[in-house]
Parts: structure tokens; sequence; C-alpha cells
């Protein structure tokens, strides 16, 4: 039986695409990443890691596979300005993540993602007490090993097996395959 399949977005630049063609398969090497986002450093490097054991839980990479493909819910939040082609493709939902790219957001700056609005301002007041101005400045100095911690635990609800609203929607692939791919824009 044909697993479920989910039309999602990504820009890629054409050395993918040519990869797709003659391999039937893209699969994303650490040291690209490294190298496009080292001017983002320490903080992007943080949520990055993160991102990628979390995800391992639910998708387990195959050799090869060191680095996830980020997809989206709908074409025009995959950057209207760039420069890329835009891949439509129809995916298995059983090889994707998907996460709330709101919370992904926080996670990148990061910072404390709270289950309830209560939670959240709890632990506001815990950073208020201990004198720290914003959740990142806990990562930033040792001297805050427990805030960090919680921060850290805090994301752990990030990535999800369900389907969330399309215009919030994220996903994450270790691979792209050739017979994946609907349309080039």
């Amino acid at each position: 039986m044909e697993p479920d399949r989910i039309t999602l977005w990504t820009r890629q630049e054409l050395r993918v695409l040519e990869t797709m063609d003659c391999e039937g398969i893209y699969r994303v090497h650490s040291a690209y990443v490294d190298d496009k986002y080292q001017e983002t450093g320490w903080s992007f490097q943080i949520a990055y890691g993160f991102f990628k054991r979390e995800m391992s839980q639910y998708l387990a990479p195959e050799r090869g596979e060191e680095s996830p493909i980020w997809l989206y819910g709908t074409p025009e939040a995959t950057g209207i300005f760039s420069q890329a082609p835009l891949l439509e493709l129809e995916i298995p939902q059983d090889a994707c993540v998907f996460f709330d790219q709101r919370e992904w957001n926080r996670v990148l700056n990061l910072e404390y993602l709270g289950r309830t609005p209560e939670n959240e301002d709890a632990f506001h007041r815990k950073l208020t007490q201990q004198g720290v101005a914003h959740a990142s400045t806990v990562f930033r100095t040792p001297y805050y090993p427990l805030l960090k911690k919680e921060i850290l635990d805090s994301w752990s609800g990030l990535v999800k097996q369900e389907l969330l609203d399309p215009s919030y929607l994220q996903a994450a692939v270790w691979h792209l395959k050739r017979e994946w791919l609907t349309r080039v824009c």
C-alpha cells in the first residue's frame, strides 16, 4: 500500500537538481551546512545540533545522511527573494518530521518554549530573578547550567509527527528523491 503523501516545497540550488537527476537521490553533507551558516555562529550550531538529534529520534538517518533538508507547507514560506529554483514535492509522510516554524524560530533564538503561557511567564520570572535579560545569555556563559538544561529540555516537543496548519508547517527529511519531484518553478 502506498504511504500517505504530502505536498511540500523547498528552494534548492541547481546542483541539487542535477544530483537528483544523475543519482536519483540528494543528501546534504554537514560540511556544506557548516560553510553556509558559519557567519551565524555558535547559536545556530546549538539549535541545529539539537534539531538533528531530535529528528534522529523520529527518523534515523541512513548512511551518508548528515543533515536535514528543510521543507515548507506553502511555496511562499520558502523565501520569495531567493533566486534558487522552487521545488514542489510529493513526499511520503513517514519520510518527514514536522514542526511549527514559529517554534523553530524561537529555538534559533535560543528561547525557552513554554507549554502554556503560565509556564512561559514562570520561566521569564526565573530569568529576571537571576539577573538574566534574555534566555540566549544562558548559553554565552558557563554560569547557568540548570537554566540551560531547562531551555534545552523545553525544546523537546518541537518535532511532531502530526500535520500542522500549512501556513506554519515546516518539515525536514534526510534526503530528496527524484521520484518525489513533481514540479520545478
